[in-house]
């Protein structure tokens, strides 16, 4: 790909600005910091086109410079910040959750987020970009060399683990 257009750029931040913002808030958990880092993404995509750098996939050249700005601010704040609300709903969304005895919905979402912490790494990742990223399988595949067949088992099966995780909990 040549250096983006004005235009090419315009539409590129209104095609994918709010999942960079949904990464970043899951990652962060800060609204404030979430906006700050999808900002300084698209100026960096920005910059590094502008100087004629060929960007062959810009959407995953995209979320590789959230993913390492994201890098960046934990090895700045060396602290560990809690899930976002976004994600949270997602997460309960997906696995079901019912209302807790006191219907605190906050509380609910956390305990989401937390048993969302105990699936495997690789059943987490592929959730994340599924979700977060909102990857089609195909797209997921791609990324990560396997078949599209395989993804969405995979997809299938870490909800299917997540949904476990929740039903052994709200049993005991």
């Amino acid at each position: 790909m040549e250096v983006l257009s004005h235009r090419e750029f315009i539409e590129h931040y209104e095609t994918h600005g709010d999942a960079v913002f949904r990464l970043c808030l899951v990652k962060t958990g800060d609204r404030e910091t979430a906006l700050d880092l999808t900002q300084e993404t698209f100026i960096k995509v920005w910059e590094y086109s502008s100087k004629g750098n060929s960007i062959d996939n810009l959407r995953a050249f995209t979320f590789t410079v959230a993913r390492n700005l994201i890098k960046d601010f934990y090895k700045k704040k060396k602290s560990i910040l809690v899930g976002s609300l976004d994600e949270l709903e997602l997460v309960a969304t997906l696995a079901d959750v019912h209302a807790s005895e006191e219907d605190d919905p906050v509380k609910e979402l956390e305990e989401a987020a937390a048993f969302l912490d105990r699936l495997e790494e690789a059943d987490r990742e592929i959730l994340e970009l599924r979700i977060i990223e909102q990857l089609s399988p195909q797209q997921i595949a791609e990324r990560l060399d396997l078949r599209e067949n395989t993804v969405a088992v995979r997809i299938h099966r870490a909800l299917k683990r997540y949904r476990e995780i929740l039903t052994e909990h709200y049993e005991h």
